[in-house]
């Protein structure tokens, strides 16, 4: 879906990928709905992003190494959101 309902979110569509159901998860959704969505830009960003990461996330899936590197780089992403809510 596209909102905050359940089932796979394209807002946080990688971020599903590597982390599966998660805080990060809920943590992110809340960015986007909270943050992103009140500005033109961040509604830019995430039309952009839900265009582009659901490829590199069905790429991801079956690739367990690289969803462990990009677990870091997500968790930073993850702490700044959470900060900024």
């Amino acid at each position: 879906t596209s909102g905050g309902g359940g089932g796979i979110c394209p807002a946080v569509v990688i971020a599903t990928a590597t982390f599966g159901p998660s805080v990060q998860l809920d943590i992110l959704r809340g960015f986007r709905d909270n943050f992103m969505s009140q500005t033109s830009s961040g509604r830019w960003l995430s039309r952009t992003y839900y265009r582009i990461g659901k490829y590199f996330a069905a790429w991801l899936i079956d690739k367990p190494l690289v969803k462990n590197t990009l677990k870091p780089y997500l968790n930073v992403f993850v702490k700044v959101a959470d900060w900024l809510k």
